[in-house]
């Protein structure tokens, strides 16, 4: 066994992995085994998502406009409310303290209290399918792509113009027609 005293970068750069019996990668962002960066990875990942959607699915391209404040949704633990187009986050105690609804809109506290009056315990006894839990910084990308594109629904600008799409969005399904259908497409 290598003493650890003995392991120099030079050494771990010159070092060589056969991945060639690798069947599966996985990724630990707690950084115990690299340093990422992360706002460069979170473009990355939301580069390639919008993009999925605006070849697919005929959305605006407008969603690859606007990645500038990305990092403003480093937040691990959201929830989007998909019958509002809220992105939520909570206490430890599981109390609304924070919502958005797209990118820069603040959701009234007051408002809040109504729609969430027991917090968590609210969300939690939801049988429906209208909450997602966006837990980790893998799902930051996520969550900035669905409050993006929570504005481009209130704007009435979600699809290209020139395209016939025959999702037709309503009152009911105002900010849940993509919820699992295009955000989910792996």
């Amino acid at each position: 066994m290598t003493d650890i005293q003995n392991v120099t970068p030079e050494s771990v750069k010159q070092t060589t992995i056969n991945l060639s019996l690798i069947d599966w990668f996985g990724f630990d962002l707690d950084h115990t085994l690299i340093r990422y960066q992360l706002h460069n990875f979170h473009i990355l990942v939301y580069k390639l998502m919008s993009n999925y959607l605006i070849e697919n699915y005929h959305y605006n391209s407008e969603l690859q406009k606007n990645v500038a404040s990305i990092h403003d949704y480093a937040v691990k633990g959201l929830i989007y409310d998909s019958l509002y187009g809220d992105i939520i986050q909570l206490n430890n105690n599981g109390h609304v303290i924070y919502s958005l609804h797209g990118l820069n809109t603040k959701t009234d506290q007051d408002i809040l209290k109504q729609r969430y009056p027991n917090g968590l315990q609210s969300i939690e006894n939801s049988t429906d399918k209208r909450y997602w839990i966006l837990l980790t910084y893998f799902e930051q990308s996520v969550s900035y792509l669905i409050a993006n594109i929570v504005d481009l629904v209130d704007k009435q600008q979600v699809f290209n113009s020139n395209v016939d799409n025959n999702v037709k969005i309503d009152d009911t399904n105002k900010y849940s027609f993509f919820f699992i259908s295009h955000i989910f497409w792996v």
